[in-house]
């Protein structure tokens, strides 16, 4: 990790880091520092995969037209690998949706696209 000569992972200035305090200085406190991102990802596998099965694409297809292999494509459905933001987009085009719709939160349409 590369830190500029003000930043340190070491506890300082009272006992807390430089992302701390930046964090409080920034009025960041109240947001949770532990999130790990594991509720977006599950998210946007949930939303592939029902983008997919609305689409009638098996995981094969769609893996087919993101240029990805069927397991990757499995692994991301269930949560377990975060795709890259080009990988994302690729899903996004071979389900014929924008990429925001794999990150949303909300029920899928099951009209064709």
């Amino acid at each position: 990790m590369m830190l500029c000569c003000s930043e340190s992972t070491r506890a300082h200035d009272g006992g807390v880091t430089y992302r701390q305090h930046r964090r409080r200085e920034l009025g960041m406190d109240d947001i949770a520092s532990t999130d790990d991102g594991s509720e977006i990802i599950a998210a946007l596998g949930t939303a592939t995969r029902a983008h997919r099965t609305a689409a009638g694409l098996s995981q094969t297809k769609l893996a087919q037209l993101a240029g990805i292999s069927r397991v990757y494509l499995n692994t991301v459905e269930a949560g377990n690998k975060c795709p890259t933001v080009v990988v994302l987009v690729h899903l996004a085009r071979g389900l014929g949706v924008d990429p925001a719709q794999l990150l949303e939160k909300q029920p899928v349409s099951t009209a064709p696209h």
